[in-house]
């Protein structure tokens, strides 16, 4: 995951197509995957976002870093 984490963060803003990296697609799959076993179903969910977070622990002084933050993903594009 930290892997997968570092290269989208690296990647992000230096001209390559993001969404054609292994560590998007991974991604990408990792949270469809989650959504389509979801107890209680998501049947009317009509895409999602996934969000990489620095955030230093316990320590609430600090606020949360947002690293990358993906496209919306139709469902449809899901599969």
């Amino acid at each position: 995951m930290f892997d997968l984490c570092s290269e989208l963060v690296s990647i992000d803003g230096h001209g390559k197509n993001i969404v054609e990296t292994t560590a998007y697609k991974l991604f990408k799959g990792f949270v469809a995957h989650k959504l389509a076993n979801a107890e209680g179903g998501n049947r009317d969910i009509r895409g999602f976002q996934f969000l990489i977070v620095r955030y230093s622990g316990h320590d609430d002084s600090e606020e949360p870093l947002y690293s990358f933050v993906s496209p919306f993903i139709p469902a449809a594009q899901v599969g």
